[in-house]
Order: structure tokens, then C-alpha cells, then sequence
């Protein structure tokens, strides 16, 4: 019971990933592993001032985390 539930939960998030990163995927004829690989290169680091990246985001990434309409949104949380 336990597998199929977690697999159940897996199908529903990607369902939901392929659904808001359609117009990406198919506008830059791109995977969603190449998405993943994009997306696992942006770490943030955690200070006694708050949030910040170790690298600047890319034009890629953004294009990415905008099909979520998440960049403002993390770029202003990391400040």
C-alpha cells in the first residue's frame, strides 16, 4: 500500500511539472531531464543575514522557474 500511494504522489507532481513546463519544454525541444540538470545546479546558502545564491541565475533557469511564475518570488525571498 505504501509503493502505491508513494507512486501515486510521484504521478501526481509530475503530471504537474509537464503540465506547467509544456510551453518550455516543446518551445526550447528540451527534456525534463535537461530541466532537471538546469534546476539541480542552483544552491543558496543560508547566513545570519538570510538567504543568498552561490551563483547568479541563469537565463535557462529563469526561463524555467518563470513557467511557475516563481522567479520574482525567489529571487526577492533571497535578498
Amino acid at each position: 500500500e505504501g509503493k502505491t500511494f508513494v507512486t501515486f504522489i510521484a504521478c501526481v507532481i509530475r503530471s504537474y511539472l509537464l503540465n506547467r513546463l509544456s510551453n518550455y519544454l516543446t518551445d526550447n525541444s528540451t527534456s525534463m531531464k535537461k530541466v532537471f540538470s538546469q534546476l539541480s545546479n542552483i544552491t543558496i546558502l543560508s547566513s545570519q543575514g538570510g538567504y543568498r545564491f552561490t551563483k547568479a541565475l541563469t537565463k535557462k533557469q529563469k526561463q524555467i522557474l518563470s513557467a511557475f511564475n516563481a522567479v520574482s518570488d525567489i529571487v526577492d525571498s533571497v535578498k
